[in-house]
């Protein structure tokens, strides 16, 4: 019995519209090995190759093309479920990614707002790291996440400014720095900074 899982499918899927682990990875915020392991072990469950691989590409063989469009169904028709279950629920979550506490605590006067207009909308905050907030919007498992435009630069995501944030730094009194008033991130030079 075949016991194939999502995150196979999900792998196998990125790896073909890619033809690249390395692009599947960074698609999925994997690592290249998780990929390379999801699709060896769903190679060996089918008892076939899907792909050729040599150290220029990777191209599907004639099972990967055969697989490749019943596994987009496949995946397809999960989302499909999933969304039935819950547009069956009566009030609605809103998913939303942070990447760190202050963040959410902005959130709080804006959800106050937001419950007073739309009573059964039920804001669900998520605060995860960088990494985990953009693989959570890309699986779809967060509705919208607040973070720098630096986050999303580059990725398949859209974003818009909400509002500018002032970010502030703490140094030594005796630090070149601490007399001035402000300072930009050119300023910080080579400065150690977390």
């Amino acid at each position: 019995m075949i016991r194939m899982n999502d995150t196979e499918l999900r792998c196998f899927v990125a790896v073909a519209d890619t033809l690249s682990f390395t692009k599947a990875a960074e698609r999925l915020y994997f690592s290249v090995p998780t990929v390379t392991h999801h699709i060896q072990m769903l190679e060996r469950e089918l008892a076939t190759e899907l792909f050729v691989r040599t150290k220029q590409k990777v191209t599907m063989t004639a099972a990967g093309r055969v697989f490749y469009i019943n596994a987009k169904q496949l995946l397809s028709q999960e989302r499909l479920a999933v969304q039935n279950v819950k547009n069956l629920q009566a009030d609605k979550i809103l998913r939303i990614g942070c990447t760190s506490n202050s963040e959410a605590f902005r959130l709080i006067p804006l959800l106050k707002g937001l419950k007073t207009k739309y009573p059964s909308v039920i804001p669900e905050i998520h605060v995860e790291n960088y990494d985990a907030v953009l693989r959570d919007l890309d699986m779809e498992l967060i509705d919208f996440a607040l973070g720098s435009k630096t986050m999303v630069e580059g990725s398949r995501l859209e974003y818009m400014k909400l509002c500018p944030v002032k970010v502030y730094i703490a140094v030594n009194f005796q630090n070149p720095l601490a007399a001035r008033k402000s300072v930009i991130f050119e300023d910080l030079g080579n400065s150690l900074c977390f």
